[in-house]
């Protein structure tokens, strides 16, 4: 008697797994591979091919694939990163059934930018819905250095990095994407680490395009004055390095521009704007390549030259629009943080198989002038 129990309860269980698995098959729309059938034998080869690009086996394909779990995340994604690339013909599994978290990493912006990008990821949160976290994480400009410890001990699962090219900033990322966390750049660029992207603006052109309307609107011996930050971020040093090239092949005077690095100096910012204007004899414009619109329209109030002189900023923060409507800034370009942001969110959203559709990276910088505004 106990036999033939066992051996009702033994085939009562195997009926039900071949229940089970036939669902299984009819949910994912997936059959048992027959290897026998050359069709399924070009199936085969397309799962080797994914699993040697992957780095993986072929049973840990066929996991990731058929959503039979047993796969860490990071592998997952290698897998499904693979297949993509390889442009499988069939519906691909998302890795993460958990909430993403999704963390912005930065230098504390001043108040308007802060406002500014706390307002774009409040827009974000309906799309993202339960799907994913967006996090910020800023960091007082004196602790620069902290943004690398910071990079390195974040536990989300993608970061947009916005920081200096530094070698500890470099190692960060490149720790962080060799573990499998995607990293994507804002504001300023950072090429030489293993970032997934950069969704910011070309500053080379746009410091190109300073110097086209600088060009038309000063007298042939004017000088200008650009006022820099900190020149380990990239996007001045290319906002520069476009001004100088474009005011040359304009034809304009090279030795009738300054450079002022604020950084470089103990006093404030605006401090060093003002030292800098009051040093030159002939000054006809003030070009912001990384100095807010706040503390450069200090210094010209202490150099006795605000309203007085071209003033082209970066960045349309309220600060930048009273001054255009003051007639006090001469033009505005703005890197449109926002769609910055939204991309950079969209990029890892289609990394991790939330969304289909192909993302551009860079994003337009805007021309504003008073007339926009009014």
């Amino acid at each position: 008697m106990i036999t033939i129990f066992f051996r009702i309860c033994l085939t009562t269980r195997y009926r039900l797994d071949m229940q089970r698995h036939r669902l299984n098959c009819q949910r994912m729309d997936w059959q048992p591979l027959d290897f026998d059938n050359p069709r399924e034998q070009v199936v085969r080869k397309n799962l080797k091919d994914v699993a040697r690009l992957a780095g993986v086996g072929l049973a840990t394909v066929d996991r990731v694939l058929n959503e039979r779990g047993g796969v860490s995340p990071s592998t997952a994604i290698r897998v499904i990163d693979a297949a993509r690339q390889l442009q499988m013909k069939r519906p691909l599994p998302s890795p993460y059934s958990r909430r993403l978290r999704f963390e912005i990493i930065m230098i504390t912006p001043d108040s308007s930018s802060a406002s500014r990008i706390n307002a774009t990821v409040e827009s974000l949160i309906p799309e993202l819905g339960s799907a994913v976290t967006l996090q910020r994480r800023f960091l007082p400009a004196k602790r620069s250095a902290a943004l690398a410890g910071a990079i390195f001990e974040s536990k989300s699962d993608a970061l947009i990095v916005f920081a200096p090219e530094t070698a500890k900033v470099q190692d960060a990322i490149a720790a962080k994407t060799a573990s499998g966390v995607p990293v994507v750049t804002i504001l300023s660029d950072l090429p030489t680490t293993p970032r997934l992207s950069y969704v910011g603006i070309d500053h080379l052109r746009a410091g190109r395009a300073a110097a086209f309307f600088l060009a038309q609107m000063l007298a042939a011996d004017a000088e200008t004055l650009i006022a820099c930050s900190d020149l380990d971020y990239r996007f001045e040093a290319e906002r520069v390095a476009g001004f100088r090239q474009a005011w040359s092949e304009l034809g304009a005077e090279p030795r009738n521009v300054k450079v002022v690095e604020c950084a470089r100096s103990q006093r404030p910012f605006w401090e060093s704007v003002a030292a800098a204007i009051r040093q030159i004899d002939n000054v006809g414009a003030v070009y912001s390549a990384g100095v807010g619109s706040h503390l450069v329209e200090q210094g010209l109030v202490s150099a006795g030259q605000i309203g007085r002189i071209k003033f082209i900023a970066h960045e349309l923060d309220e600060t930048a629009k009273r001054l255009l409507l003051d007639n006090k800034v001469t033009l505005v370009i703005d890197q449109n943080l926002e769609l910055q942001i939204a991309r950079a969110v969209d990029h890892f959203r289609r990394r991790f198989g939330l969304k289909g559709d192909s993302i551009p990276d860079g994003v337009p910088f805007q021309l504003h002038i008073r007339d926009n505004l009014l």
